[in-house]
């Protein structure tokens, strides 16, 4: 939001006009520039008639900026940053990536976690996937795997918080974030079921 709000600010009558002003010299720059390479090359004579002309089309763009600010905010410029503020604004779509997480606990037993993870379609892969994997399961064995006592879903979130982060950013993921269903204890819970990816055997299943 406040990147939008900032964008906005370039929606008012100075900043428009300085915009199209630069935009203006440097077309006028470049046509100037472009005219004095013909002259050195051989490619044209300097007349009275070839200044006018390359003059007149140096201001053309002028012409057309003129009208553009006259037209504000339905200039091509006002459309454009509307456009962008509107898109930062807009709700990333997310799809859930659903996974049981097993770590096994000082008593015995397993801490059975199913979470789910939300960020875009775009970004999903295979290798994200593994990644997202390990890093998730290493810092809960880290934090659970010395317990007896079933963790809140609040530790939980604390433990995964600067991991979920670091990874968001490793792989430049806009909107990463976790939500957990089910946390509880189980000793059956320890053998995987024969449809879950052999890398994940015996410490959590992707569903």
């Amino acid at each position: 939001m406040e990147k939008a709000r900032e964008l906005e600010k370039y929606l008012s009558p100075t900043p428009i006009t300085i915009i199209y002003g630069i935009a203006a010299v440097s077309y006028a720059i470049a046509v100037t520039l472009f005219f004095g390479l013909l002259i050195v090359v051989g490619a044209i004579v300097e007349t009275e008639t070839a200044v006018m002309v390359f003059a007149l089309v140096a201001l053309i763009p002028a012409v057309f900026i003129f009208m553009a600010v006259f037209l504000r905010p339905n200039d091509p410029v006002s459309r454009y940053i509307r456009g962008a503020a509107d898109s930062i604004r807009r709700p990333m779509p997310v799809t859930p990536e659903n996974c049981t997480f097993k770590v096994h606990m000082m008593d015995g037993e397993t801490l059975c976690i199913k979470m789910s993870f939300f960020y875009p379609a775009k970004d999903r892969s295979a290798d994200l996937k593994e990644r997202l994997y390990t890093v998730v399961h290493g810092a809960l064995s880290q934090d659970f795997s010395t317990r007896v006592i079933v963790p809140t879903y609040k530790e939980i979130e604390t433990t995964l918080d600067k991991p979920l982060a670091f990874l968001a950013e490793e792989r430049d993921i806009p909107v990463f974030y976790p939500e957990i269903h089910d946390v509880y204890c189980a000793r059956d819970e320890a053998a995987t079921p024969a449809a879950a990816p052999a890398a994940f055997a015996n410490t959590g299943t992707w569903s």
